[in-house]
Formats: structure tokens, sequence, C-alpha cells
């Protein structure tokens, strides 16, 4: 008895207050394992419930980055103006890009023009109007070319959305866009291509413009004959860097030179 109250007083101690069993347990002997009873079928169902056929959505495949580029290639082969282009690249689902930007901002231009520049991503002004080169990058890229008597000239951005937060497009957007791109500069038919930035030199002549600058370069878009282009740096630079004002200028003066030397 003496014990029992001991161990009573012992429980109390260590806040025991509830008896679980009249009788100790081993808790680390293997419990007993009882096989779970078989599964019985609904009689009412023709299959078994593993073997209905899942919901149809389920079944769709998901898309693959080769076939929607090879969908955003025939698109873009598939259009014989720039406006069916622009209406192509509406119409294109297949570029995350286009669920986040507020507009489209297809390429554009005249047939023959005698420029066409390839710049950067859209900027957050072009995105909300939903016009190519609005906002103060535009305005100095436009105020550029008039200094050599270009008051018109072709236009397209390396893709047609802004990127969400105005990051760099990812691998897979660029390949996503570059038919539409590449096909732009067949239907435009500009005599020169202005490359203009970091990225549009690296979509379509794998390099930096550091390295492509100053020369000209046959770039195979997909027609019948390639277009020379210039490569030169982002107006974006100009305002951190003197040397990066020197360098266009002078790239305006080869342009204008060559623009010159067609006409003679």
């Amino acid at each position: 008895m003496a014990d029992a109250l001991a161990l009573l007083s012992l429980y109390l101690d260590w806040g025991v207050d509830t008896a679980l069993d009249d009788q100790p347990h081993d808790r680390l002997q293997a419990a007993e394992v009882h096989a779970a009873p078989p599964v019985v079928p609904d009689a009412t169902s023709p299959l078994p419930p593993q073997a209905r056929t899942p919901k149809a959505a389920s079944l769709r495949p998901t898309p693959t980055t080769d076939s929607l580029a090879g969908d955003a290639l025939r698109r873009a082969a598939g259009c014989a103006t720039i406006e069916a282009l622009g209406a192509a690249l509406r119409d294109f689902d297949g570029c995350a890009l286009r669920q986040t930007a507020t507009h489209t901002l297809a390429p554009t231009g005249a047939h023959g023009a005698p420029v066409m520049v390839v710049g950067e991503a859209p900027e957050a002004e072009e995105d909300r109007t939903g016009q190519l080169l609005d906002g103060p990058i535009g305005a100095l890229t436009r105020r550029m070319f008039q200094t050599i008597g270009l008051e018109a000239f072709s236009y397209a951005p390396v893709v047609p959305w802004r990127p969400p937060g105005g990051r760099p497009p990812s691998d897979i957007e660029l390949r996503l866009c570059l038919p539409f791109l590449r096909r732009a500069i067949v239907l435009l038919a500009p005599r020169r291509l202005v490359v203009m930035g970091a990225l549009p030199a690296r979509v379509l002549l794998d390099d930096t413009p550091a390295r492509l600058r100053g020369r000209w370069h046959a770039l195979d878009a997909g027609g019948d004959t390639p277009v020379q282009a210039l490569v030169m740096r982002h107006p974006g630079q100009f305002a951190a860097s003197p040397a990066a004002r020197r360098e266009s200028w002078q790239d305006l003066l080869r342009l204008r030179a060559e623009l010159d030397k067609e006409m003679t």
C-alpha cells in the first residue's frame, strides 16, 4: 500500500492526472497488422474506381516550348503585310508576356523606308499608352535621327510586350518573339537596319554592341537578300556615359554617309 501511495504521489508531482489503462503496455512491441478489407467496386459502375476515365482537361497536353516556337514561326511566315503581322501578334497567346502587358506594341513603318530601327523591350510609357517611342527615351531616339535628316523611320521593339516590372525578357520569351521580329524586317524591307541596344544585338547578331559597333553587318532575316545592319548603343546609356554619346554620334554620321552614298 505504501508503494502504491508513493507512486501516486510521484504521478501527482509530474502532473499526471489521467489513467489511460489498468495494465501497463509495451509500446515498443510491434503492433499487430491487420489487412485492410478489399475494396468492392460500386456495382453501378462499369469500371473500378482506378480505371475510370479522368476529366477531359487533365488529358490536354501542356504545349512545349518547341511547339509554341513552331506555332510562332508558322503564324509569322503566314503574314504578307505588316498589318497582318500586327494582328497575328495580338492573337498569339503562346508567350506569357502577352498576359501581363497592357498593350501589344507591334512593328510599324512603311515598306522600303530608308531605315528601320530595332530597339529594346517597350518602356513603361509605351506599354501604358500603346504608342511606340512614347516617353523620354522615345523622344530622344527621334531627335537623334532628326539630326541627320531622318524625320521618319520604321521601328520595332525586340519583343512586342513589356515584361513585368521592366525585367529583361527570358530566353524562352525571346525565342517565341523572334520569328515575328524577323518577319517584320522582311516585310518592311528597309535599306538599312539599325540595331539599338544590347538585347537586340544579342538576339539578331549574337554579340554585344561594344564588339559589333563601328561597322556594317549582313543580317539574314529570312528574306531574298541580307540587310545591312549597324549596331548602336541604347539612348538610355547617354546620361551616364559621354563616351556613349560620342560613339552614337559617330554611328549616326556613318549611317548618313551610307544613305547618301546610295543616292549618288
